[in-house]
């Protein structure tokens, strides 16, 4: 599945902080797994919460790792089904951000392990993420 992912940080100290994670993942997908039709189309939304810490802090980069638990939704619809089922989700990894002047950043890339827990299954992968990053002081 394909989508978007976007966080708030809010910087407690120095090193660490408290990361708000959200994202949604779209397309036609094998939801077997959930005990659901395997031929629907779906929309995965997740939110997630937790401390992120700043492992490396130099002016030209940032490297960072975190740990976040919260809940997902699951939208499903087509191939004879229809409807939805919340869940539990957790998410531990890292990334690292390049500088590219004091208020924008690369991120190059974020690698997260993320769970899963909806109507009594199990799904569990590699979330991978790039992109901007904005910084407001």
């Amino acid at each position: 599945m394909r989508g978007w992912h976007g966080s708030l940080l809010s910087q407690l100290t120095d090193r660490l902080g408290i990361l708000m994670d959200f994202s949604g993942h779209y397309g036609s997908q094998d939801v077997s797994e959930f005990g659901l039709s395997p031929d629907v189309n779906a929309g995965l939304y997740g939110y997630r919460f937790g401390p992120q810490i700043k492992i490396v802090s130099r002016p030209t980069v940032t490297a960072f790792v975190h740990v976040l638990v919260g809940g997902n939704y699951l939208d499903v619809f087509g191939g004879g089904a229809s409807g939805g089922s919340h869940g539990l989700a957790a998410a531990a990894g890292g990334g690292a951000d390049w500088h590219l002047n004091d208020t924008m950043s690369l991120r190059m890339p974020q690698f997260d392990y993320s769970f899963m827990r909806m109507s009594g299954g199990n799904s569990s992968g590699l979330r991978v993420s790039t992109g901007l990053v904005f910084r407001f002081r």
